[in-house]
């Protein structure tokens, strides 16, 4: 069947040819019907295959598959029965393709239109692709019925204000927290569930709030306040408000709502504590002061007898003297080395002369520091001799294995200085 052909020979005589070509000229697909069959289909009605089939002169074939075609049958036999005009809404569904949705727009032809017998009863039906109106219009219930599901479950208290400050809607969340059910609120001024001290305060902020920002901005804010619940108690409150402009310029504020009484208590609970604590840091303060005081008191007369114990003496102009008393803590031989190599660059030394007189029983950690010493002085250019080694000190720096390669021993700190006397020359 051509899309501009009529479905039956008995079609070509019923419509004009200018009647067809009208017809055929429209956006949507158009059939015009007689009492029992379609007698005429335009190219968009035939391109979406709205008939079943495309056979020419198939009387008894029906206009619809069977899951419109009920509507359809529906309509028409008001039409025929003197209706002026019907409509249904019919979805077809095909094997692999998304399902279609149309409007069936059906209304009585004039007698003798577009060429038909003045004695035959002609029905226009007009499909109208509604497919993507329907999805659009389901997706937006749809979103509107999640949104509304999300308000009203969500863990927060949430609400909406008007213009003049009247709540619009509240959720579960934001009457549990009040203690109030929806119908006590909608309709009230906001103020209902605040302290009547805080009304003012609270009115400047909001008409600041709905008055003075813009809508391209989306402004929001953060107060923290006091809020009054059903029963009278007083609960403290965190509110983060959001400004809402419809496209009519209704202006609206939705805002969150926490209980942070907990919060509040506890934070002037340990404001209470912090000031108990400052005034014991006050006095732990003048306590450690004096402490400080006798500390360092007490650190210069340790370096003074480290300085004692351990005095770098000037035996002849390139020849130093350390004189090894006691043992050795890492602390001390730290100083000792530190201010026995000073000595060596500012002196110029070229010998250094450990004297070991007092230092009868060596330790094991003294004779490693002792090693330490020897080979930082030679790193100086300087060379070192050992004098006054006690028998029990000898062995101990052997069994230890210490590296004494280079370092000579004298008996005697005279030997010694003999001993430096010609590389001074």
């Amino acid at each position: 069947m051509s899309t501009a052909e009529p479905t039956s020979g008995a079609a070509h005589n019923v419509l004009s040819v200018e009647a067809r070509a009208l017809l055929d000229s429209l956006p949507d697909g158009v059939a015009v019907f007689g009492a029992d069959r379609a007698l005429y289909t335009n190219r968009i009605w035939s391109e979406r295959r709205l008939v079943q089939s495309t056979q020419v002169g198939c009387e008894r074939e029906p206009a619809f598959n069977a899951a419109t075609q009920a509507p359809l049958a529906a309509a028409l036999g008001r039409i025929l029965a003197g209706a002026n005009d019907q409509s249904a809404v019919i979805e077809r569904t095909r094997p692999g393709l998304q399902p279609e949705s149309f409007e069936l727009r059906m209304r009585a032809l004039p007698p003798a239109w577009g060429g038909s017998p003045a004695d035959q009863k002609l029905v226009l039906v007009q499909a109208h692709d509604i497919t993507q109106q329907l999805r659009t219009e389901r997706a937006h219930r749809e979103t509107e019925s999640l949104l509304g599901a999300i308000f009203e479950t969500a863990d927060v208290g949430l609400c909406l204000y008007d213009q003049r400050g009247r709540f619009v809607n509240v959720n579960r969340g934001y009457c549990d927290l009040f203690g109030y059910r929806p119908e006590e609120l909608v309709g009230r001024h906001y103020t209902k569930v605040l302290p009547a001290e805080e009304h003012e305060h609270a009115q400047r902020i909001f008409e600041r709030f709905m008055a003075g920002q813009k809508q391209d901005s989306q402004p929001s804010q953060a107060v923290e306040a006091r809020g009054r619940r059903k029963d009278g108690t007083t609960i403290y409150v965190a509110i983060s408000a959001r400004l809402l402009i419809r496209e009519d310029g209704r202006r609206f504020q939705v805002s969150s709502v926490i209980d942070i009484t907990d919060r509040k208590e506890h934070a002037r609970e340990l404001e209470e504590r912090a000031s108990h604590a400052r005034a014991e840091a006050d006095q732990k303060t003048r306590l450690l002061e004096e402490l400080d005081g006798k500390l360092e008191l007490i650190q210069r007369q340790h370096q003074q007898i480290l300085d004692l114990s351990a005095p770098v003496l000037d035996l002849w102009q390139g020849v130093l003297v350390l004189p090894v008393i006691g043992t050795f803590t890492p602390e001390r031989a730290a100083t000792v080395t530190e201010r026995l190599l000073e000595s060596v660059v500012q002196r110029r030394a070229r010998f250094v002369l450990l004297d070991m007189t007092s230092a009868r029983d060596l330790e094991t950690g003294s004779a490693d520091y002792i090693v330490r010493m020897i080979r930082a002085v030679r790193l100086l250019g300087g060379e070192t001799l050992l004098t006054g080694l006690s028998p029990v000190a000898a062995r101990t720096m052997g069994e230890r294995g210490l590296d004494l390669s280079g370092v000579r021993a004298v008996r005697s700190l005279a030997e010694a200085l003999r001993v430096c006397l010609p590389g001074l020359r």
